[in-house]
């Protein structure tokens, strides 16, 4: 016999539900911008403003990761339950 593995397709689909909420925090996050001010100047201002792109584009990655994961879970699980469903129909 070759090697068997369960995989719980619920378990799946919550893990699912969270990232995508994760990824929503995320998109929230990465559209966040400085507040204008004319008082705004100089080097901890442009810190800040540099700090801030950098903390940007790491949400926006980190959203890009949370996609792709989800889109392998989400086909991961697709294909558990269509093979189930083919083995089902077999042994009827």
């Amino acid at each position: 016999m070759g090697n068997r593995y369960i995989v719980d397709t619920d378990v799946i689909d919550e893990a699912i539900v969270s990232l995508k909420k994760l990824q929503s925090t995320c998109s929230k996050y990465s559209k966040s911008k400085l507040p204008k001010d004319n008082k705004d100047k100089g080097k901890t201002h442009d810190e800040s403003k540099a700090f801030l792109e950098k903390l940007t584009a790491s949400f926006v990655e980190m959203e890009n990761l949370i996609a792709k994961t989800i889109e392998f879970l989400g086909g991961e699980s697709e294909s558990v339950t269509q093979s189930d469903k083919a083995s089902a129909n077999e042994i009827k």
